[in-house]
């Protein structure tokens, strides 16, 4: 037992043992512990069964801690908050005069609709980011002197990265969690773009590359999320998914070719491809997690 705690926590790595955690662990939860009564007491003033609260506070605390520690490997206690309970029971049922039934349901229908639009915003923002890029990169290019064969070669470049990126995206993905991975092409996106506008030649094809495949690379995880938002629907949400990304393209593209007219074409790319990629990057945050199996 000890030996699989090891190697699956990596105990010793990080500065802890067996004995330390469990010390932590008891200690944590005798400082929650208090929900277990307070979360029946105050759900049951609405009408909700007292032993039938108790049960899923206790279910909804030990399942939400079990994949923080298994999956996600955080030493972090989930529990019901207290300050929502007491907003469901004394605005929602109390002062506004709904039943319990309806707040329930409104808290599944807000959970679905916040998971939903964040995961809609990532595919705007990343889908404006992309075709902006794509619309005004040749433009860029030949600006800078290149070539129409230049200019061309940069896009190829720029989609064949963002396929290799793709595939690699989806290959880690299914071996660890890849929300992870979707806020890191986004962080390195802004990189990447700023880099390619300061520079010019070998150094800027490079930069073109790497940021195809960090921006084009979220595509792999975004289409399993948004999958498993319709499952046994996989065609649906495939044709969600590239509606979506590409009314922003066009929104972004639009978006680009009046910041290029009033500011120039450097800046537009950089008006537009570095606070985009950084908002997707916050709306990742509030997409769930896809965990792979096993």
């Amino acid at each position: 037992m000890r030996a699989w705690l090891e190697s699956r926590f990596k105990l010793s790595e990080n500065g802890t043992t067996v004995r330390r955690e469990l010390l932590g662990g008891t200690t944590t939860f005798m400082t929650m512990s208090y929900i277990i009564f307070i979360q029946p007491a105050v759900l049951s003033t609405v009408g909700m069964d007292k032993g039938a609260v108790m049960v899923a506070t206790c279910i909804a605390a030990a399942v939400g801690t079990l994949l923080m520690g298994l999956l996600a490997k955080y030493p972090i206690a989930q529990a019901p908050a207290m300050g929502h309970n007491i907003f469901f029971a004394v605005i929602v049922c109390g002062t506004m005069g709904y039943t319990w039934q309806v707040a329930l349901g409104a808290n599944f229908i807000s959970g679905t609709l916040f998971l939903v639009l964040a995961l809609a915003g990532v595919l705007l923002l990343r889908g404006a980011a992309e075709t902006g890029i794509l619309a005004f990169l040749p433009i860029l290019v030949e600006q800078k002197g290149g070539t129409l064969i230049t200019a061309g070669a940069t896009l190829s470049v720029f989609k064949l990265s963002g396929a290799v990126g793709a595939i690699v995206a989806g290959f880690l993905s299914d071996r660890w969690t890849g929300k992870p991975l979707m806020l890191v092409s986004f962080l390195l996106s802004v990189v990447f773009l700023y880099g390619f506008v300061q520079v010019d030649g070998t150094v800027a094809l490079i930069l073109i590359a790497l940021l195809g495949g960090a921006l084009l690379s979220s595509s792999a995880y975004t289409m399993v999320v948004a999958q498993d938002l319709l499952p046994g629907r996989h065609s649906t949400a495939a044709g969600l998914f590239w509606s979506i990304s590409l009314l922003g393209g066009g929104l972004g593209a639009l978006v680009e070719g009046f910041l290029a007219d009033g500011f120039g074409v450097e800046t537009a790319l950089l008006l537009l491809g570095v606070p985009l990629p950084l908002a997707a990057a916050a709306l990742t945050l509030g997409i769930r997690d896809r965990f792979p199996a096993g």
